[in-house]
């Protein structure tokens, strides 16, 4: 089975390739990021960028046409100023990350999330969804979402990127009289 991705054709096991290489070159640039969330490419950078590319086995000459790839999809921005590269994750790139995180743990309270998106705005509301149940939310109830991990308190990144704010209420609970149905929503997950 063949994929049209942005005018090419890729088989499917090369449409996973390029996923694979697409998140671990965004967590390679999520882990070099400063906290003013850019990365300038000087020459110490460079070696410390190429560094890790090394450690996780990515070929060089694959990394120019995968950026491409990520500021073509929206997941990283980067510009050229004479012989410097600066790059920064986007919120749709840091999105991703969260969303193909494997890291599960828990602190004993829950994420709870209820929204009420108008029926107006359906594709925005059906993205939103899809997205809350990538990082693990589960549906509880109608409105209602539940989430043991403490990667949901990333919550906001997805509420921002969608922009849905005004429809949206993010609560953290610690006591609740619904823990053993949650538990049992959760079970293959909590054991």
């Amino acid at each position: 089975m063949f994929y049209n991705v942005n005018c090419m054709v890729f088989s499917k096991k090369t449409k996973q390739v390029v996923k694979n290489l697409s998140l671990e070159i965004l967590e390679i640039l999520d882990d070099l990021v400063d906290v003013a969330d850019a990365f300038i490419f000087s020459a110490n950078s460079t070696k410390l960028f190429y560094k890790k590319l090394r450690e996780n086995k990515i070929e060089r000459e694959k990394v120019s046409r995968q950026f491409n790839y990520l500021k073509t999809q929206g997941y990283i921005e980067y510009s050229k100023e004479s012989k410097q590269v600066s790059v920064r994750l986007t919120l749709k790139g840091k999105i991703k990350l969260l969303e193909n995180s494997d890291d599960e743990k828990r602190d004993g309270t829950w994420r709870m999330l209820s929204f009420d998106i108008q029926e107006e705005i359906r594709k925005t509301r059906n993205q939103f969804r899809s997205a809350i149940k990538r990082i693990g939310f589960r549906q509880v109830q109608q409105s209602l979402w539940a989430c043991p991990f403490v990667k949901a308190d990333q919550i906001e990144k997805i509420i921002n990127y969608y922009q849905v704010e005004k429809y949206v209420a993010y609560l953290i609970v610690e006591k609740t009289d619904i823990k053993d149905y949650l538990h049992k929503i959760f079970e293959d997950e909590l054991k």
